[in-house]
């Protein structure tokens, strides 16, 4: 499971990452920065949920 996790993990920093240089492409508009910078805020919300499952399963690990 942990392999599942991991790789959602790096997909969401990459979409992370891809979501701030297509916000330095389209700056001048307000309407799509808004919609950027709330596509950001999910992902980054996605990351720290997916972090905190793999910190957990670790626990669960190393108390077995």
């Amino acid at each position: 499971m942990s392999n599942k996790l991991i790789e959602d993990l790096s997909n969401l920093t990459l979409e992370k990452k891809y979501l701030k240089k297509e916000l330095d492409l389209i700056w001048y508009d307000k309407n799509k920065r808004k919609i950027i910078f709330d596509k950001i805020k999910k992902v980054s919300k996605k990351i720290d949920y997916v972090k905190f499952k793999l910190e957990l399963e670790r626990k669960m690990r190393k108390c077995k």
